[in-house]
């Protein structure tokens, strides 16, 4: 409960959509929480909340309500959880800690993502969302791990890589 994720839709009635969770029983998308209408077989983020009306798991495709960037609890170079939610002009709105939204710029992208994509990355630069006094942020965020630790990834991928062959790279040299 509480977890944003990507299901696919397993079936489609008049009054909503079942995703399947893993579990026995598919969780229900009541009609009014769907931004279109869901597909069977195609892949949608979510958000899992209890229905207070039935007392069962449910979810709902509407995320906004549940994002906010006006209390941040995150700061400028915080290592977070991100998922990808839509594509923009400029980037990637992501999610952020299933609590805050920001944008993955395209020019920070090393690989393709699409929509339910996670990862981890961390908060690149916090600002005001606008000069009104509001006390919305905008966020951007990058993938991987500020400064050197993202080195450091490298570091250990090449040692694991050395390990697994013996001292050796599968490296030629064409002169």
């Amino acid at each position: 409960m509480g977890d944003i994720v990507k299901l696919r839709c397993v079936s489609v009635t008049e009054h909503g959509a079942f995703l399947d969770n893993g579990l026995m029983k598919d969780l229900f998308v009541p009609k009014s929480k769907q931004q279109l209408n869901m597909i069977p077989n195609g892949e949608y983020l979510v958000k899992i909340y209890l229905d207070e009306q039935t007392g069962r798991l449910a979810a709902t495709e509407k995320l906004e309500p549940y994002l906010s960037n006006e209390e941040l609890t995150v700061k400028e170079l915080d290592i977070v959880d991100l998922i990808v939610y839509r594509r923009t002009d400029i980037g990637y709105v992501c999610i952020i800690n299933n609590q805050h939204t920001g944008v993955l710029h395209h020019n920070e992208i090393y690989r393709n993502i699409t929509a339910g994509d996670r990862f981890t990355g961390f908060i690149k630069k916090i600002y005001p969302e606008d000069k009104t006094g509001t006390n919305r942020w905008r966020i951007d965020v990058s993938a991987g791990k500020p400064g050197y630790n993202r080195v450091e990834d490298e570091t250990g991928k090449i040692m694991r890589l050395l390990k697994e062959h013996k001292g050796f790279l599968p490296f030629f040299w064409n002169e």
